[in-house]
């Protein structure tokens, strides 16, 4: 099941939030009591209806790995004895679930599933189930420790210029805002006519912020098919405070927000079409200890498309 569309159309829709600059939020020093769980104690977890999910109610599905189709576990309902034998954990049986507006709410873990997923070569992922808490977002995360005091920032669209409908190239010439285009050494006469810089910007508010920059560098040919016009481009992670950003470490996730508190930004959030992350993020905005977990086994023409070239695949 698709939970995310596919990167490239998330995009092509940011040409309406052409605002530039990023958004901060002022905050208390960073020495205030941590309130946020560390990234080690977060997990991903979407929503699966009765229709397409294992259980007879709306649930969350909190993905534990994904095996091949043919090795265990089997499809259906999963015991914590073959978990182990699988290789996996179980989780404990009490989590808090991160609610829409910041609040944490207690949830039971009330059995594992094995899920055959058909959007991929043949392999089986496997969830925790709860049916507490549940509402009508498409996905959220969890923990063993609450989130008290704890709110998510998500990364939000703060500057955009990409291609119209039918691959119209834009008519509004703003350029890449300096406090990116600096950060990525990326100089503005190294497009010029016939070629167009599209760029995209999401950041989350917090300090510090978080910016993911999509930069794509299109020579549009009209004589010929939009698939085959020439592209170059780049995605990095930026950490922005005080007025200054840097690029740090991508772990090739899409950057879904952050995890602040009193003392500012304490985990960086990560979703991609079948994957997830979590880390530990420093005071300026550098990642640390976390992890990345893959969800199911995506077809190989199904991986997220970094570009915001036309886009022709399947």
């Amino acid at each position: 099941m698709h939970l995310l569309a596919r990167s490239g159309s998330v995009f092509f829709a940011l040409a309406l939030a052409a605002c530039a600059g990023t958004r901060t939020t002022s905050v208390a020093p960073r020495e205030a009591a941590r309130a946020c769980p560390l990234a080690s104690d977060v997990r991903y977890a979407f929503a699966e209806d009765p229709d397409d999910g294992p259980s007879e109610v709306r649930v969350w599905s909190i993905p534990l790995g994904h095996r091949p189709g043919q090795g265990p576990p089997s499809p259906g309902p999963t015991t914590e004895a073959e978990l182990v034998e699988a290789g996996l954990e179980p989780l404990p049986s009490t989590l808090f679930v991160l609610g829409a507006r910041g609040e944490s709410c207690r949830a039971r873990v009330e059995g594992y599933a094995s899920e055959l997923v058909e959007d991929g070569p043949t392999n089986v992922r496997v969830v925790a189930i709860t049916s507490d808490c549940v509402d009508d977002r498409a996905m959220t995360w969890v923990s063993a420790r609450p989130f008290d005091g704890c709110t998510l920032a998500p990364a939000e669209a703060v500057a955009a210029r990409a291609l119209g409908s039918d691959a119209a190239l834009p008519e509004d010439p703003a350029p890449l805002p300096p406090l990116y285009a600096d950060a990525l050494a990326l100089a503005p006469d190294t497009c010029e006519p016939p070629c167009t810089r599209l760029y995209a910007v999401r950041a989350t508010s917090s300090t510090p912020s978080l910016a993911e920059v999509w930069v794509t560098d299109l020579v549009a040919d009209p004589a010929v098919d939009p698939c085959s016009w020439r592209s170059d481009g780049i995605v990095a992670l930026l950490a922005i405070d005080d007025g200054h950003a840097r690029r740090v470490r991508f772990p090739e996730l899409e950057l879904h927000g952050v995890l602040r508190d009193a003392g500012g930004a304490r985990v960086a959030l990560f979703v991609d079409h079948a994957a997830w992350g979590a880390y530990e993020l420093g005071a300026e905005g550098e990642l640390g200890a976390g992890r990345s977990e893959t969800t199911f086994e995506p077809n190989e023409e199904d991986g997220t498309v970094r570009s915001l070239a036309p886009y022709c695949g399947p």
